[in-house]
């Protein structure tokens, strides 16, 4: 197997306090700041603003980024940045944030229209075509970040439903990476854990105590390892064609409602890795029911957290998904 180096991470609480001195080691004078509205208005983006301000570095705001982020939200940004004269992004939030600003960093030195970018392997981000209305791919190496920074501290207001369906998602990368076709004892021990923290930890801080750190540090860890190792496959294929029929349904929703029927589908085929899923969720991995069971255990799981049926979400026409 081949493991490609990814960008460094800095992980901890407050660990985004040191934004600054990040951006300042990698030469920025004017940095943009990429987020959405929600994470700006619950005052997030404040305390690593300061820290980047304090360094000396000149920093604008776009919080401009939507939820499955849009070809003219990334132009919007791009606009902005270009007059701004910037030459870093700090994207804060999740991964609208994150694909937001690898678009917008991607037409910097790229001509218009993003359109011309989609399709390929690698590290990248998905946009939604204004055109369309479908999500595309836009990836390749020179896309990824040259920081990543997990703070607990910055996840402990999120609600109760968003906290749920960002860390199915998490689990549905790690589930899709442990199938992958290019599996290895690197991915296993990759996804194993993250499966292992998300199954854990994350009924503690959706139902129990949402401010718990050792339980929001999990979390990041959960949600960051399936994306060292390249955690995507069929049940994120169907999420982002779900997000193409039905704009209105989150990205972690549709996830959580594709992921398990992904693994009873692959547990028969695929005996080792279902061995490891097995023993985290407490199946035994001789049973001859091994696929049900799992299934089981898994739509049991995603109820206990509050996710609802396709049938039974607003804005979901039942007979166009069935």
């Amino acid at each position: 197997f081949t493991l490609e180096p990814r960008p460094p991470l800095l992980f901890g609480e407050g660990a985004s306090r040191k934004t600054g001195e990040v951006l300042k080691k990698l030469g920025s004078k004017r940095a943009m700041i990429c987020c959405d509205k929600g994470v700006k208005n619950a005052g997030l983006v404040d305390p690593i603003a300061q820290s980047i301000s304090e360094e000396g570095i000149e920093i604008c705001i776009f919080d401009g980024v939507v939820p499955n982020p849009t070809e003219s939200s990334v132009y919007d940004g791009s606009d902005r940045f270009a007059a701004f004269q910037g030459d870093a992004i700090v994207a804060i939030g999740g991964g609208s944030a994150m694909d937001t600003a690898k678009a917008i960093s991607l037409l910097t030195a790229n001509p218009r229209p993003l359109s011309q970018y989609y399709l390929g392997p690698g590290m990248g981000g998905i946009i939604t075509s204004d055109a369309t209305g479908f999500k595309m791919v836009i990836m390749g190496p020179q896309l990824a970040a040259q920081q990543a920074i997990l703070d607990p501290l910055l996840t402990v207001g999120l609600p109760k439903f968003t906290t749920a369906i960002t860390g199915l998602d998490a689990m549905s990368h790690a589930f899709d990476g442990i199938f992958t076709t290019g599996r290895s004892v690197m991915s296993d021990i990759y996804m194993s854990k993250a499966i292992e923290l998300i199954w854990n930890y994350l009924p503690l801080v959706v139902n129990e105590n949402p401010a718990d750190l050792e339980g929001r540090g999990a979390m990041c860890l959960g949600a960051c390892l399936p994306l060292l190792y390249d955690g995507i496959n069929w049940s994120h294929a169907f999420a982002h064609t779900f997000s193409n029929l039905f704009h209105n349904v989150p990205h972690g929703l549709a996830c959580a409602w594709a992921f398990p029927c992904y693994v009873k589908w692959m547990v028969p085929l695929r005996r080792e890795e279902s061995r490891i899923i097995a023993g985290i969720l407490g199946v035994d991995p001789g049973s001859q029911g091994i696929a049900q069971e799992i299934y089981e255990k898994l739509i049991a799981f995603i109820k206990t957290l509050g996710i609802p049926a396709p049938k039974d979400f607003e804005g979901v026409d039942y007979d166009t998904w069935t």
